[in-house]
C-alpha cells in the first residue's frame, strides 16, 4: 500500500508488481520502498499461539540474518493479540525492535 506515516512517503511490497520501473517511478516520487523478508502466513492463522508458533518456526534467519521486517496483517484479531508474545520473545533472544525510520 502507499501511505504517509509519521513524516515518511512508504511504498509497500506489491509482490509481483515491483519491478525495477515501478521502484524508479517511487524512489522519484519521494516514496520509502519498505519490502519484507519474513512473511508468517498470519492470515491463513485461527489463533495467536498458532501465529507465535508459524513466526519464529518459519524464519530460518534467527542467528543468520541482522534484520527482520515481518509481514502481517492488522485486520486479524489474532495476529494482533500475538504481538506481545512474539515482542517479548524476539527480546529475549537479543533482537532490537525499531521503527522504520530508525531502520
Amino acid at each position: 500500500s502507499l501511505g504517509h506515516h509519521m513524516g515518511i512517503e512508504l511504498a509497500g511490497d506489491f509482490c509481483s508488481y515491483v519491478n525495477d520501473y515501478v521502484l524508479d517511478i517511487l524512489w522519484r516520487k519521494g516514496y520509502s520502498v519498505v519490502k519484507w523478508n519474513h512473511d508468517p502466513n498470519d492470515w491463513a492463522l485461527n489463533s495467536s499461539a498458532e501465529l507465535e508458533s508459524n513466526f519464529f518456526g518459519s524464519y530460518s534467519g534467527f542467528g543468520t540474518q541482522d534484520s527482520l521486517i515481518s509481514l502481517q496483517h492488522d485486520t486479524k484479531a489474532s495476529t494482533i493479540d500475538a504481538q506481545a508474545g512474539i515482542i517479548r520473545k524476539l527480546k529475549k533472544l537479543g533482537w532490537k525492535l525499531v521503527t522504520i525510520s530508525e531502520f
